[in-house]
């Protein structure tokens, strides 16, 4: 698997390459499963949970933080340009 060798070694070489590239790089993912679970029932592939440095970060989800809601419509409002603006990146 190249795409996982290059996440655990963090290096690559490039297609007709003979010199390795060396990667620093951050990854975040997320789901809404039990990975541990998923695991356990051989749903999730053992190594794509182990190998990486994980630590499960729990956030409830929006419909319990009734809260969160006004303050991220108030930040989705002042991101969305206005008649005739540009886009920012």
């Amino acid at each position: 698997m190249p795409c996982w060798r290059v996440l655990q070694e963090r290096e690559f070489e490039r297609v007709g390459g003979s010199q390795t590239v060396s990667l620093m790089y951050g990854w975040i993912a997320a789901t809404n499963r039990d990975l541990t679970s998923a695991v356990a029932e051989g749903k999730f592939r053992q190594e794509l949970f182990f190998r990486p440095e994980c630590f499960p970060v729990r956030l409830p989800a929006l419909r319990e933080r009734i809260g969160d809601i006004s303050l991220l419509l108030d930040t989705l409002i002042d991101r969305t340009p206005k008649s005739g603006q540009k886009i920012e990146t």
